[in-house]
């Protein structure tokens, strides 16, 4: 047990160069504004976070503590915190007192999103499980305005605890995993009519475009789109695995190999980007897709960004 417990505090004492963990920082302060835009630029505050008797749709009788210590769910209130949050979005975007700012940003947009208990999505608990680790982790080392301040350069060299950027792994795999582990129906499962994207393209609710001229037409595209859906989410468990084949290099074994010889998270990178991009450009499904693709750059140590970094610094420009 013991030996047990210093390599549990060794793994924690772990520290890596801060760049993964600044770009979580800056994607998840632009998804912070772009959440609390959203909900002002559609006006849907005015319907959702505001009670019947300001405008509202419905009463809303429990309302979380600082809604209520501030006044109520009421004009007077609701923008206002709706501001603030969005600039604790910028003070991340910039790297200014990070981790106060994703704590801060927290409080008011958790706040905001569980005003009424009928608001709420996937990308609101993404979004705040994400606050919830920068308020913890050191990610303004680098490219933030306090390393410029502190140090005098954009982009120094700062070694901090690789942890957060763990969890936030594990989270981004959670994410998948269960999602995929609810598509139960035969719409969804190999075997079945692989007719969900079809359908879900077809809803007026959700579609960004009237697709009825074409979608016929494109069944095979649709099923082969509801597969890979399918397969993507529910196998997001084997990149831990590719993971841990990554990181234990010395040992034997065909898988390890090949997870050395051709980075898992690359491919599972790209067909997530591309992936989500479509959601995006035919759903309409808010920031999500921003959101859980600014989880991506944890998956690589910050080491690998700055090499990465500093080798585009130490190609030559080619000349037109």
């Amino acid at each position: 047990m013991k030996q047990l417990w210093f390599r549990w505090v060794r793994l924690l004492e772990t520290v890596e160069p801060a760049e993964s963990l600044a770009l979580c920082r800056i994607m998840a302060g632009i998804g912070l504004m772009a959440s609390v835009s959203f909900a002002w630029h559609h006006e849907t505050w005015r319907l959702l976070w505001l009670d019947a008797a300001e405008g509202g749709y419905r009463t809303l009788a429990e309302l979380p503590w600082l809604i209520r210590l501030a006044g109520g769910a009421r004009p007077g209130v609701v923008p206002p915190m709706m501001v603030l949050a969005g600039l604790c979005g910028l003070a991340l975007l910039l790297g200014w007192r990070a981790r106060w700012s994703a704590a801060v940003g927290l409080v008011l947009f958790n706040s905001l999103i569980r005003i009424n208990p009928h608001d709420g999505s996937a990308y609101d608990s993404l979004l705040t499980n994400q606050l919830f680790l920068l308020a913890w982790a050191h990610s303004a080392g680098t490219w933030s305005l306090e390393a410029r301040l502190r140090h005098g350069s954009w982009g120094p060299l700062t070694l901090v605890p690789a942890w957060p950027r763990w969890v936030m792994i594990v989270q981004l795999v959670l994410c998948y995993a269960s999602t995929g582990m609810q598509k139960l129906g035969a719409t969804w499962l190999p075997g079945g009519e692989l007719s969900a994207v079809h359908y879900i393209l077809q809803d007026p609710f959700w579609r960004r475009f009237d697709l009825d001229l074409w979608l016929p037409g494109c069944l095979w595209l649709t099923r082969l789109a509801t597969a890979a859906t399918w397969w993507f989410e529910v196998l997001a468990p084997l990149l831990l695995v590719a993971l841990w084949l990554r990181a234990t290099p010395k040992r034997p074994g065909f898988w390890r190999a090949l997870c050395h010889r051709f980075d898992p998270r690359v491919a599972f990178a790209v067909f997530g980007i591309l992936f989500h991009l479509g959601l995006h450009l035919l759903m309409r499904i808010g920031p999500f897709s921003w959101i859980i693709v600014s989880y991506y750059p944890a998956l690589w140590a910050g080491s690998e960004i700055r090499g990465f970094c500093e080798l585009l610094e130490r190609n030559p420009k080619r000349s037109p």
